[in-house]
C-alpha cells in the first residue's frame, strides 16, 4: 500500500509504478512484444524457407520475449527511489471494524417475485446448462430444469453437449457442439476446410497457470491466444466468450418457451470452474462471460466439486446398495471427500457437515490434469500402435469425420467397459476405410497386430489392453487421493463422493472402491449432471458453503525498519535518515487459514506517512509460501492494485486506513476505508 507525496518515517506499503511494471512484462510497451512473439512463433511453424540468418533473428526474438514471459508471473524487486507513495504501518490487528459493510450479491427480482437462476457447466469435453425459478426453488430445491437431450445427428442423445466450436476463415462463429463436429467433418470430406478454425478440449488451456509451460500452454493474459486442432491461433477470450454466448443463448431460448418474455436483467448467472484454478484463470472466465453478454453484477463463479456436493446434499443416492437420504442426513461432524472426475481435471475437496447442515471445507482444493482425456489420448496412441504411425497419421488427416466417429464410439465404450466382466475380449467398431488404408500402405490385409485381431469391421481386443488405457489416469487419481487422506486434518473422512462425467466409467469407480475398501464410496446415478444442478442450488443459496481453507497467502507490500540480521542489504533504503527494508510481504491471510465466507476477518490498519497525502494505493500479493519475506521471487505474484482517495488531510499522519480482505462466494474482494472514503474491488490478474 502507498500514499501520494510522502516521506517514509515508519513502516510503509509500496506501490509498483508504471516504470516498474515494465520490468515485469506487464506494461503497455510489452503488448507489441507479445504480438511479435506470437507472429514469430506462428511464422516459424508455418515456413521452411527462412534463411539461417532470418531464422536466427526470429529465434532470438522468441527467446527474448519468452524470457520475459517466464518471469512475468513473478513479482520483481522495485526501485523505491522511483516510488512516490507509501503508508505508515503500526502492526495493529483489528478484527471486525468493517462488519457493517456488505458487498451484496445482486440478483434482481421479477414483478411476481421470482428470480431465475441459470447455471452453465463449462466442461473440458462436455458442457451443459440448468435453471430454476427462485419461487419454485423455495418449495422444491430439486425442481431444476435441464435441456431435454443434445442430439448428435446420428441417433446419439446426451445430457450435455461436446465442448467444441467452429469458426470460418474470417474467424466468425459458425457452430458449437455436435453441429460443429459434424460441420467440420463435412468440410474435411469436401476438401473445403481450408482456414476454418476448429477448437476442442480448449478449457485445459486455463488449467493451473503456474504449470502452463509444462503443459504446452502460455501465460494467461487478456491477450492470450490458443491453437485449434490444426495449429491456427485465435484469441482465447473470443473462443471462451463465444462458447458461453452459445450456451447462454440456448438456455434463453428454452426460458422464452417456458416463461413469457422474461427480461435478461432478472436472470442470475452461475458459471462453474475447477476449484484448483488460479485467480487468473477465474478472472479470465469472468471476462469471457462479459464477452458473452453476461453482466458482471449478475454473475457468480461456483467451484465444480462444491456444486456437486450441494446437489448431493439434497438428492438421494445409493449407499452400499441401499437407497438412503441426502448428505444433509449425515450426522453433524461427519466428513466426506468429493472426487470430481471431469474430462480434463480432477478436483478434490473435503468437507465436514456442520450443525446447521452447511459445509465446512477441511483442506484446500487439490487435484491435477488426470481426467478422461488422458484415457482418450491413450486410446489414440493404442490405435497408432496397432495400425502404424504412418497409416494412422495419413488417416487422421484424410478421414477426420471417421476419426470423430471412432472417438464417439470409444467415449460410450469407456463408460461401460468393466474389468470385472467374465468376457476376456472386447469388440470395437472401426471404419472400413481404416482397414483399406492399412492394406494400401502395407500391401496386405489387416489380420492381427500386437494381439489385436480383425473380425469383419471390428477389432477383437483383449480386455486387459483396454483396461490398461486407464492406468495413467486412475493411478494418479488414487495415489493423490491416498496421499491426501493421510493428512492429519482428514483422518475423520470416511466417505468418498465420486462425481463428474469421468466417474461414469465403471473401471474408475471399481478401482476407487477397491483401493478405498475401508471407506464408503458413493456414486450418484446422475453424476454427470450433479455439477450443473448443484450450481443452480449454489446460485440460490450460496451461504451453504460456510468455511473454506485459504489456498494461498495474501498480503501487501510494506517497508519495515531494517534488520541487518534478517534483511537483505539490497533491500536497504533510507527515509528521513531512517534505515528501512522495502518490499516486505505483510501477511493478511496465511495459506491454510480457515476463511469464514463473507466475514471481514482479515483486516489491518495503516497510516499515511506524510500529513499531506491525498491518495493511497494498495498493492495486493499472493504467495504459495506460508510466510514469504518479500513481495518478489518465484513463489510470489502481484494480484492487483486498489486506489483510495484520502482528500481530508486535517488529521495528517494520524488518519487510519483500514484494509480488509473478504472471501465472498468463490472470489476475493478487498476493501480500503479511511473516514467516509471507501473503495473496493476485484482485481485485474491478467496483465
Amino acid at each position: 500500500m502507498s500514499t501520494k507525496n510522502s516521506n517514509v518515517t515508519e513502516y510503509t506499503l509500496q506501490l509498483q509504478n508504471e516504470s516498474i511494471l515494465d520490468k515485469k512484462g506487464d506494461a503497455d510497451d510489452d503488448v507489441s512484444s507479445i504480438d511479435e512473439f506470437e507472429d514469430a512463433v506462428e511464422y516459424m511453424d508455418d515456413t521452411d524457407t527462412l534463411s539461417s540468418a532470418d531464422r536466427k533473428e526470429l529465434e532470438n526474438l522468441i527467446q527474448a520475449v519468452d524470457d520475459i514471459n517466464s518471469v512475468s508471473n513473478i513479482s520483481m524487486p522495485i526501485n523505491t527511489n522511483e516510488v512516490s507513495n507509501t503508508l505508515h504501518y503500526d502492526d495493529i490487528e483489528v478484527s471486525s471494524s468493517l462488519d457493517y459493510l456488505e458487498i451484496a450479491d445482486q440478483p434482481t427480482c421479477t414483478e411476481d417475485g421470482n428470480v431465475v437462476v441459470v447455471a452453465i457447466d463449462f466442461g473440458t469435453t462436455y458442457s451443459g446448462w440448468a435453471f430454476s425459478l427462485r419461487q419454485k426453488f423455495k418449495d422444491d430445491k430439486l425442481d431444476i430444469q435441464i435441456k431435454n437431450g443434445w442430439q448428435s445427428g446420428d441417433g446419439l442423445v446426451t445430457p450435455k453437449v461436446p465442448t467444441c466450436i467452429l469458426y470460418n476463415e474470417n474467424e466468425e462463429f459458425n457452430s458449437f457442439g455436435y453441429e460443429a463436429e459434424n460441420m467440420y467433418a463435412e468440410l474435411i470430406d469436401d476438401n473445403r476446410a481450408g482456414d476454418w478454425r476448429y477448437f476442442s478440449t480448449f478449457k485445459m488451456s486455463l488449467f493451473c497457470d503456474d504449470n502452463a509451460a509444462n503443459m504446452g500452454f502460455g501465460k494467461i493474459t487478456s491477450r492470450y491466444k490458443i491453437k485449434d486442432v490444426n495449429g491456427y491461433r485465435m484469441s482465447a477470450l473470443k473462443v471462451f466468450g463465444d462458447t458461453l454466448k452459445f450456451l447462454k443463448n440456448n438456455v434463453i431460448e428454452t426460458l422464452e418457451l417456458k416463461i413469457s418474455s422474461i427480461p435478461l436483467q432478472y436472470i442470475s448467472w452461475v458459471v462453474t470452474v475447477p476449484a484448483i484454478w488460479t485467480d487468473k484463470a477465474k478472472q479470465f472466465m469472468r471476462l469471457a462471460a462479459l464477452e458473452a453478454g453476461i453482466p458482471g453484477t449478475q454473475l457468480t463463479l461456483a467451484y465444480e466439486p462444491e456444486a456437486a456436493a450441494l446437489y448431493c446434499r439434497e438428492s438421494t443416492y445409493q449407499r452400499k446398495g441401499q437407497l438412503i437420504g441426502p448428505i444433509s442426513t449425515f450426522g453433524t461432524g461427519e466428513s466426506l471427500l468429493i472426487l470430481d472426475c471431469g474430462g480434463g481435471t480432477i478436483d478434490i475437496t473435503t468437507y465436514e457437515i456442520m450443525a446447521n447442515g452447511r459445509l465446512k471445507e477441511l483442506h484446500e482444493p487439490t487435484g491435477g490434469p488426470w481426467g478422461g482425456t488422458i484415457v482418450d489420448k491413450a486410446f489414440m496412441n493404442f490405435i497408432e500402435n496397432i495400425f502404424g504411425i504412418e497409416v494412422w497419421e495419413e488417416y487422421k488427416h484424410e478421414y477426420k469425420g471417421e476419426v470423430l466417429d471412432i472417438q464417439r464410439h470409444f467415449e460410450l465404450k469407456k463408460r461401460t467397459v468393466d474389468e470385472s466382466s467374465e468376457r476376456s475380449e472386447l469388440f470395437l467398431q472401426f471404419p472400413r476405410s481404416l482397414f483399406d488404408k492399412y492394406e494400401e500402405f502395407y500391401s496386405k490385409p489387416f489380420t492381427t497386430e500386437n494381439g489385436v485381431s480383425r473380425h469383419k469391421d471390428k477389432l477383437r481386443i483383449p480386455r486387459e489392453k483396454i483396461i490398461s488405457l486407464f492406468d495413467e489416469s486412475t493411478t494418479a487419481i488414487i495415489n493423490h487421493t491416498r496421499e491426501l487422506l493421510q493428512k492429519p486434518c482428514l483422518v475423520k473422512v470416511k466417505s468418498i463422493l465420486l462425481i463428474g462425467g469421468f466417474s461414469d466409467s465403471a473401471i474408475l469407480r471399481n478401482k476407487v472402491i477397491k483401493e478405498f475398501s475401508g471407506m464408503t464410496v458413493i456414486c450418484p446415478d446422475d453424476a454427470v449432471l450433479s455439477v450443473v444442478k448443484g450450481a443452480v442450488i449454489f446460485g440460490n443459496t450460496p451461504g451453504l458453503i460456510q468455511e473454506r481453507v485459504c489456498p494461498l497467502t495474501y498480503g501487501i507490500a510494506c517497508d519495515v525498519p531494517f534488520d541487518a540480521d534478517k534483511h537483505s542489504k539490497s533491500m536497504l533504503r533510507y527515509y528521513n535518515n531512517r534505515a528501512m527494508c522495502c518490499c516486505v510481504f505483510k501477511v493478511l491471510v496465511r495459506k491454510g487459514d480457515t476463511v469464514i465466507i463473507g466475514k471481514n476477518d482479515f483486516e489491518t490498519i495503516f497510516h499515511p506517512t506524510r500529513a499531506q497525502d491525498t491518495k493511497a494505493t494498495i498493492g495486493v500479493y499472493t504467495s504459495t509460501e506460508n510466510d514469504p519475506m518479500y513481495t518478489f521471487g518465484p513463489f510470489v505474484q502481484e494480484l492487483g492494485i486498489l486506489e483510495l482517495d484520502i482528500p481530508d488531510t486535517s488529521l495528517g499522519k494520524f488518519r487510519e486506513i483500514s484494509v480488509c480482505l473478504i472471501f465472498k462466494s468463490t472470489e476475493l474482494t478487498v476493501i480500503a476505508k479511511e473516514g467516509g472514503n471507501l473503495v473496493s474491488g476485484k482485481f485485474n490478474c491478467l496483465g
